[in-house]
């Protein structure tokens, strides 16, 4: 639990507690709190760590993680040091906290022998505090809810202040133990050649040089398990290991623990024979950056040139080695310029700047670790594009075969975060890798660069490097590149591409295929004024047509719709509309037209029925009943789900709801609704009603055929309804079989926008008293 006000006596009486609040308001104002939160104001900040630092020993930091309000607050007590407020909150992203608001004063204290606070001086300055006074982070971090993290996230911390103290207090000591390294680099010795020895005595002393954060070191010797060692190349006739020497390490390798080695490549099995070896370390590190450090070994040697050992330093470069001249920097100078002379050009021709620029572009570590003829390779390479709008990739294995970094420019409208995450999948899948990370360089430049590193399976990496065809790899990312435009105009099979891409909208790139987007668009350019066109289709699924996702797609020119005006008909055909996707799309003759397209879901019972049918037939039947009801040359109603449930025509549909009008004009006692729900439940019936309409008035059958087939249909037809269960399912379709022999004739077969019906009363049973000659229903 805090401490309370009470607890560390009432800080808020002491006379120095005003100024200290000043001190809080002037380093962190009260419009830093973030809108809408629940926060504690800066006073009850400012007494809140009164209370915390009560009490504390020099070298010892206080934490303190408490749930507060909604959320949670971290307070820190410690002594001032650079990189805190950085490697404070990566830690606390490491735990997966979530930083609201951050209030850091630093404040400068009186202490005694024992820590006990006497005085805060609000008014000294931190940069010249007085003799005696402690200068003080005062950090307090409000975060979202932990959520049972807060012990994880404390232990995190203590590790955290711990790296950094070690850093700053080891800094200085570093940087020196780079600059003896590079004295006894320069010393004489057969071990290897002394230009390549000076250049890197030369780059120690730039990384001293204020270029390099140091954050560790270490000396580690060879040492052999077989007794054969290396030989003068750096070959190893047998086992070997690098041992870390005692009491050698500093900053966050200065324990003699097995926490330190995970920084450090575990490298047995195989000495490279460089003198320098500029890579990655194996871990993020807990002190300002939560990246992999750079990790910079420099082999030593004995008096024949064998290997002995290797120094090895951690640390990152600084915001001035970043942006130096790669002209500049010792040993990457020499190996530029050979490069750069390799490929036949002066430095200071034109190609020879074109190099140095891309070259220039490389990231730092490629650039240290990368060798003349890598560079050479690199920059030729780049420039061999020369305008096309290709990919091209480079790959380096990392020396200890922990990743492979990769190297990959393309052009420069085609890096986005989709093409990135793309790439990035093919490059996981094609080296095995189990992560990967990514740095991306996107200037006014044609090309962009991507450097991703590809951090390989330790399970699979034992076997060595895979081996990669480039080729086939580059390739690969060119087809992950690919754009949505671009699959498109490979759909339209080599044409010009299609007219309409400038107005496609980038929502419907996302969720239709350009596969799936060819016959949209072909039915937009060809809609004509006020025109419309619809379609129903398939998209396949795991269990086969049961399983199939159906949509139907409605496109219109020159005017919008709502839903109201849609869904009707689309419920009226017996189906239930899941989702819609509109779309907008702009012609390149300035035409306006609409897409909406509806994802359907058709009832089992329709579903049992459309085996039997083709696609084709389905959809067109469908679509046909829907242009027919939007045309408003048909009544959506619940006849209209015949359609698909027996597979009639729109207009054989209207048959049957025309037959049941009238009905209801003889005095049925059944509504409309009710009728086409029996013939729903029985489409067989409904199907052979229609059959034996066609049969008696189709014009196409000759007489001496009709009679025939009329019998043979009446007789299934009766048969069906015999077999039917339920006395007004019955009544209904024996009234129905009894309207369609009763009728003497119809001009339904003519086509026409409108069709009658010719009764012979005299058999049609339910008609009343006293029964007409004849009646005609329209």
């Amino acid at each position: 639990m805090g401490r309370t006000c009470e607890q560390s006596g009432s800080p808020a009486a002491e006379p120095e507690f005003d100024r200290l609040q000043r001190v809080y308001a002037q380093q962190t104002p009260e419009s830093d709190r973030p809108a809408g939160e629940e926060l504690a104001t800066l006073p009850e900040v400012a007494r809140s760590h009164r209370a915390l630092a009560a009490r504390r020993v020099a070298g010892k930091p206080l934490i303190q993680v408490l749930p507060q309000g909604a959320g949670s607050v971290v307070e820190i007590v410690t002594d001032d040091m650079p990189y805190l407020v950085e490697s404070v909150l990566a830690g606390i992203g490491r735990v997966g906290g979530d930083v609201r608001r951050l209030v850091h004063p630093i404040v400068v204290v009186r202490r005694t022998v024992t820590g006990e606070l006497l005085e805060v001086l609000a008014d000294a300055d931190p940069a010249d505090a007085p003799a005696g006074a402690f200068v003080e982070s005062w950090i307090h971090l409000d975060l979202a809810p932990l959520d049972g993290r807060a012990a994880a996230l404390e232990q995190e911390l203590r590790r955290v202040l711990q790296d950094v103290r070690e850093v700053v207090e080891d800094g200085e000591r570093m940087a020196r133990r780079a600059c003896d390294v590079a004295d006894e680099l320069l010393a004489p010795t057969p071990a290897a050649a002394a230009a390549e020895r000076a250049d890197v005595a030369e780059l120690l002393r730039w990384l001293a040089d204020g270029n390099f954060t140091f954050l560790g070191y270490r000396h580690y010797t060879l040492s052999d398990v077989d007794g054969a060692g290396p030989d003068r190349n750096g070959a190893v006739a047998g086992a070997w290991e690098l041992h870390p020497e005692l009491a050698s390490g500093l900053g966050v390798l200065r324990r003699d623990t097995l926490a330190t080695r995970t920084f450090a490549p575990k490298v047995e099995g195989a000495v490279a024979h460089d003198q320098l070896i500029f890579t990655r370390a194996s871990v993020p590190s807990r002190v300002l950056r939560p990246v992999r450090p750079y990790y910079v070994g420099v082999r030593t040697f004995d008096a024949e040139g064998r290997t002995t050992g290797e120094h090895r330093f951690l640390g990152m470069l600084t915001v001035a080695a970043l942006h130096e001249n790669v002209l500049d920097i010792p040993l990457v100078a020499r190996r530029v310029r050979a490069a750069i002379h390799r490929a036949g050009f002066p430095l200071e021709s034109y190609s020879g700047q074109r190099m140095l620029e891309v070259i220039s572009g490389l990231p730092r570590e490629e650039l240290f670790s990368a060798s003349e003829q890598t560079l050479h390779d690199t920059a030729v390479g780049v420039l061999a594009l020369a305008g096309r709008r290709a990919v091209r990739v480079f790959l380096h294995p990392d020396p200890y075969r922990r990743f492979m970094s990769c190297l990959v420019y393309l052009p420069r409208d085609r890096y986005t975060t989709s093409t990135r995450l793309a790439m990035a999948d093919v490059l996981r899948d094609r080296l095995g890798g189990r992560e990967v990370g990514y740095t991306a360089r996107v200037t006014e430049a044609s090309l962009a660069l991507v450097h991703f590193t590809v951090y390989l399976d330790p399970a699979a990496r034992e076997a060595g490097v895979p081996s990669v065809d480039v080729a086939a790899l580059q390739d690969e990312l060119t087809e992950a590149i690919r754009t949505w435009d671009d699959r498109l105009a490979d759909e339209f099979g080599g044409e010009a591409g299609p007219a309409l891409l400038d107005g496609i909208p980038e929502s419907y790139k996302a969720v239709v295929t350009p596969a799936q987007a060819v016959e949209d668009l072909r039915r937009l350019l060809a809609l004509e004024p006020g025109a419309f066109d619809v379609r129903l289709y398939s998209v396949p699924g795991a269990g086969g047509e049961h399983d199939a996702e159906r949509r139907f797609t409605l496109y219109l020119a020159d005017a919008p719709v709502t839903l109201t005006a849609i869904l009707p008909v689309l419920q009226s055909l017996g189906v239930e509309v899941l989702d819609e996707r509109p779309s907008e799309f702009v012609r390149p003759d300035g035409r306006r037209c609409w897409l909406y397209d509806f994802g359907l879901r058709i009832d089992e019972a329709t579903l049992s029925a459309l085996p039997g049918r083709g696609a084709d037939d389905v959809a067109r039947g469908f679509c046909s009943a829907f242009a027919a009801a939007w045309r408003g040359e048909t009544e959506t109603d619940r006849y209209s789900a015949l359609v698909l449930r027996a597979g009639l025509g729109w207009r054989e549909a209207a048959v049957l709801r025309a037959y049941g009008h009238y009905a209801r004009q003889l005095g049925s006692p059944f509504g409309p609704q009710y009728m086409a729900d029996v013939l729903l439940a029985q489409p067989d019936i409904a199907r052979g009603l229609i059959n034996l309409f066609r049969a008696r008035f189709d014009p196409s059958v000759s007489d001496a055929e009709r009679g025939v087939r009329v019998v043979e249909v009446l007789a299934v037809v009766s048969g069906l309804i015999d077999e039917v269960a339920g006395l007004d399912a019955d009544r209904i379709l024996r009234g129905y079989l009894g309207l369609v022999t009763a009728t003497v004739r119809t001009n339904w077969f003519r086509g026409r926008g409108f069709f009658s019906f010719k009764f012979d009363p005299g058999v049609v049973a339910e008609m009343p008293v006293p029964r007409p000659w004849s009646e005609v229903f329209v």
